[in-house]
């Protein structure tokens, strides 16, 4: 391999893995559901 495309194969993996990162953290946080609280001051 050049180097070239071993620069290529390493950045297309680091975006892939932030891709995956990123997609895995949405999923987490969409599984909780929303709550509301209410304070009762007035």
């Amino acid at each position: 391999m050049s180097r070239k495309n071993l620069i290529i194969f390493v950045l297309i993996g680091i975006i892939l893995i932030g891709a995956f990162l990123i997609f895995y953290n949405i999923q987490n946080k969409s599984s909780q559901p929303p709550t509301i609280s209410i304070s009762e001051e007035e």
